[in-house]
């Protein structure tokens, strides 16, 4: 979607897309399972086994992040030379 500003010059809308994500999903559903909906414990392992999804989905963002310092990294190094 577009609009004209005052000045006439073009801005456009964009839209932002969130949500939970896919490790914040399993994050929740092992909680639920892990705390047990009818007073029952369904499944009997430890919180950091059941907190683990946070932990890699975290550790994956930070692997990109280091993947990208890397490349900016060697193209500005190349530059430079």
């Amino acid at each position: 979607m577009t609009r004209r500003e005052n000045n006439g010059a073009v801005a456009t809308a964009t839209a932002s897309t969130g949500g939970i994500g896919f490790f914040g999903l399993l994050t929740i559903v092992l909680i639920v399972l892990k705390v047990g909906a009818f007073d029952t414990v369904v499944v009997g392992w430890s919180w950091w086994l059941v907190l683990s999804p946070l932990v890699v989905g975290f550790g994956i963002s930070m692997l990109v992040l280091l993947f990208i310092a890397i490349i900016i990294f060697v193209k500005a190094w190349g530059e430079v030379k």
